[in-house]
């Protein structure tokens, strides 16, 4: 059992390559420090526009699909709201230099060992595959990674690093708990431990 836990609730719509994520992270302190704020990964926030770290690096590995897609197929994060557990709003921004990562401002102070509870409701539109290989296919498969937003690690400094397709992330050891719904010819094939699948009737 990590010391950190997040809970997702997804659902994919198959037509607009969205998904729309209910999320709640428990994140620990685990420094000798008080913390004011956190940050957060939205790495899939990477793909936005042209001039992000990732945008940067695929211009730099002359990769032209990139620029000369169009928004839609780039992919984004929309952000609706960032909560605490009783719906008090807390006030957020994305980093000028890293729109990938958010830095969330506490409603009190964490103090060293003690847990902050943060409730998200945001949507995902997903990349064409043709970027990184992860995102929409044509033939209407979806292939997912770095899909949802997760803590950033503090180790007596934040460790701030943005989606530039070159390492797995840098994130502290979370248990995740996902529920996922989609369309009932869709299959689940993942890395992760299915605990449980159940089938609607509905076909939409």
């Amino acid at each position: 059992s990590a010391q950190n836990k997040t809970t997702l609730d997804v659902d994919l719509n198959v037509e607009d390559k969205t998904l729309q994520i209910s999320q709640s992270i428990q994140y620990q302190n685990t420094s000798t420090r008080v913390l004011d704020t956190i940050y957060l990964n939205d790495w899939a926030h990477s793909f936005s526009s042209k001039t992000t770290p990732l945008g940067i690096r695929f211009s730099e590995d002359y990769r032209r699909r990139f620029h000369f897609a169009k928004d839609e197929e780039r992919g984004y994060t929309t952000i609706q709201h960032i909560s605490t557990p009783n719906n008090t709003s807390l006030t957020w921004r994305r980093l000028e230099e890293h729109p990938d990562i958010i830095e969330v401002v506490l409603n009190k102070p964490l103090d060293p060992q003690e847990a902050y509870n943060i409730k998200l409701n945001y949507s995902v539109r997903l990349p064409d595959e043709k970027f990184t290989r992860y995102g929409y296919y044509d033939n209407g498969d979806f292939k997912l990674r770095y899909w949802y937003i997760t803590p950033t690690v503090y180790n007596g400094e934040w460790q701030i690093y943005s989606h530039k397709n070159l390492d797995d992330q840098f994130i502290p050891k979370t248990d995740t708990f996902v529920t996922l719904t989609l369309p009932f010819h869709y299959k689940i094939n993942s890395p992760l431990e299915i605990l449980e699948t159940n089938e609607g009737t509905n076909s939409g």
